[in-house]
């Protein structure tokens, strides 16, 4: 298949009202959960300790943040709408990294850089919300969670500053698996 024939993402979308957004703010939040939670299976399967606890970490802070969407729905008194979000080009959400991103020998560095690209493209979903939305309280709420995702973005960044970028053969492995 071509690239030009290829298979397109439908377009997210855009929340008609705060019930809307709440709800695809919660299901970004919730699938990013699940998905952190996978990639730390995959890499406790391939004995991948420190980044399988980074990623199960990721999934922990997920659902904090999906319970604090709840917490909002509870406060401004409405209710989540069924939802799902997607964006342009992915069949996914902007906080969900694609179990191929995940490598059985990656590094605290590579987790921490897929967390960092994960929130930078939450961050330009809520604001382009925030920047088009018809209504005046999807945009004060997508400006809200924008600003959230932007310091999700800064802890990113300070946690990444932690971990080096790997050597160059980061990826090379003397004895792979299924070799023996």
């Amino acid at each position: 298949m071509t690239a030009r024939h290829a298979k397109k993402s439908p377009r997210p979308r855009r929340p008609r009202g705060l019930a809307d957004l709440l709800g695809a703010a919660h299901a970004i939040e919730d699938e990013a959960r699940v998905r952190y939670g996978e990639l730390a299976d995959q890499l406790e399967t391939h004995n991948n300790p420190e980044v399988a606890a980074l990623f199960r970490r990721m999934a922990e802070i997920e659902a904090l943040h999906a319970a604090n969407i709840l917490a909002l729905a509870t406060e401004t008194a409405t209710p989540l709408a069924a939802a799902s979000a997607t964006v342009p080009g992915r069949d996914e959400g902007p906080e969900t990294a694609p179990p191929s991103a995940v490598h059985y020998l990656m590094t605290p560095h590579h987790a921490l850089s897929i967390m960092l690209k994960n929130e930078r493209r939450a961050f330009r979903f809520y604001d382009a919300i925030a920047r088009t939305a018809p209504s005046a309280q999807v945009r004060a709420l997508a400006r809200r969670l924008a600003k959230e995702e932007k310091e999700h973005i800064r802890l990113a960044r300070e946690w990444l500053a932690r971990f080096p970028p790997p050597p160059s053969d980061w990826h090379e492995d003397p004895d792979p698996p299924g070799d023996g």
